[in-house]
C-alpha cells in the first residue's frame, strides 16, 4: 500500500504538469526527474498483480514518456548518420530560485547575457539529472572533465544512464500494452524500444575500450571517464544477451583497469576529486547498487564475485 501510494502521488504530478518534476514546488515545473515511474509501476505490478491499477493509469505513464520524447529529444550526427536520443535540458530563464544568489553571482563571470543564460540552463539541467553537481557535466576548454563548476555543460552531454532508463521504460510500456490487450500501442512502443536499444549500442558503446561512455555533443566524441553510469545499459537490461556474453570479459576488464571498484568504502561516484558532491571520494548507495546489479547482469563467475566484493 505504501508503494502504491507513492506511485499514485507521482502519477498525480504527471497529470498536473505532464511529468514528474524535480520537486513539488512551482519553480520545478520545467525540471524533471529521471523517468523511473514506468519501472516503479512494473515492480509494483510484479509484486501484486494489480492489473486494474495499471489499466487505470497506463495513459498517465504514456504521458510521461511522451513528455521526454517531445521536450528532451535531440538529434545529432556522428559521421554521416543521424541519431536521436535524450538529454537533460531545462532552459527556463534566470537563476534557480532555490539557489538564486549563488547562481547569479557565479553567472557574473560570463560577459554576455546569452552566455549567462546558457549557464543557468546548464545548472538546471545538471540538477534535473540528480547528479548535482559533478565533473560528469564539466566540459573545459580542451573538452575534458577537468574544469570547475563554471564549466558546467550538462545540456551538451548525452547521458548513457538516462537513455538506458528510457529504453527500459519503452520495453516495459510495450509489455504493459500487450497485457492490457492494446496490440497497436504495444507495436508502437515496441518499435521505439528496439530503436533505442540499437542506438544505445551505436552511440555509447566504445568497441576499442569495451565499455559505454556518455556522448559529448559539443566535441562529438565519447567522454572516456569512469562513472557508475558506464554500466547503466546492463543495469537496465537494454543490452542484447549475446552481446553481453561476448563482451562480459572486456567490460569487467575495463572496470578492473579503471580502479573504480578497488575502494573499501564502495564505488566512488567518479575518480575526479573536483570538490563536488557527485565526485570522488563520495559514494552514493543508488549508484553502488547500479554497479552491483550491472555486475550481476554480466553473469560470469568473476563478475558475480566482484559484485559480492563491492
Amino acid at each position: 500500500e505504501t508503494v502504491k501510494g507513492v506511485i499514485e502521488n507521482l502519477l498525480e504530478l504527471v497529470k498536473t504538469v505532464g511529468h514528474v518534476p524535480n520537486g513539488s514546488r512551482w519553480y520545478y515545473q520545467e525540471r524533471s526527474q529521471p523517468p523511473m515511474l514506468t519501472a516503479m509501476m512494473s515492480l509494483y505490478v510484479q509484486a501484486t498483480n494489480d492489473i486494474k491499477f495499471l489499466k487505470d493509469n497506463i495513459e498517465v505513464l504514456e504521458e510521461e514518456l511522451e513528455y521526454w520524447l517531445n521536450s528532451q529529444l535531440v538529434t545529432f550526427n556522428i559521421g554521416d548518420k543521424a541519431y536521436s536520443l535524450l538529454r537533460y535540458d531545462a532552459p527556463s530563464e534566470g537563476p534557480r530560485p532555490e539557489s538564486y544568489y549563488e547562481d547569479y553571482s557565479n553567472a557574473q563571470t560570463f560577459e554576455t547575457p546569452e552566455r549567462q543564460q546558457e549557464f543557468y540552463t546548464d545548472l538546471k539541467s545538471a540538477a534535473e539529472s540528480g547528479w548535482d553537481f559533478s565533473s560528469r557535466w564539466f566540459i573545459d576548454n580542451n573538452g575534458n572533465n577537468n574544469g570547475t563548476f563554471l564549466t558546467l555543460r550538462a545540456s551538451q552531454i548525452i547521458p548513457v544512464d538516462l537513455n538506458s532508463i528510457f529504453a527500459n521504460a519503452l520495453k516495459k510500456m510495450t509489455y504493459f500494452q500487450a497485457i492490457t490487450l492494446n496490440v497497436r500501442k504495444s507495436a508502437h512502443w515496441g518499435y521505439l524500444a528496439k530503436q533505442w536499444q540499437s542506438t544505445i549500442k551505436e552511440v555509447f558503446w566504445n568497441d576499442e575500450d569495451g565499455i559505454w561512455y556518455d556522448w559529448d555533443l559539443a566535441n562529438s566524441r565519447h567522454r572516456k571517464y569512469f562513472y557508475p553510469s558506464n554500466v547503466a545499459p546492463l543495469w537496465m537490461g537494454v543490452v542484447d544477451k549475446q552481446f553481453v556474453r561476448v563482451n562480459a570479459p572486456r567490460i569487467l576488464q575495463w572496470l578492473d583497469n579503471s580502479k573504480g571498484l578497488d575502494f573499501p568504502g564502495g564505488v566512488p561516484t567518479s575518480l575526479s576529486a573536483s570538490g563536488e558532491q557527485w565526485d570522488f571520494p563520495n559514494a552514493w548507495p543508488p549508484l553502488v547498487s547500479l554497479v552491483v546489479n550491472a555486475l550481476e547482469a554480466l553473469g560470469t563467475k568473476d563478475s558475480l564475485l566482484r559484485a559480492r566484493e563491492v
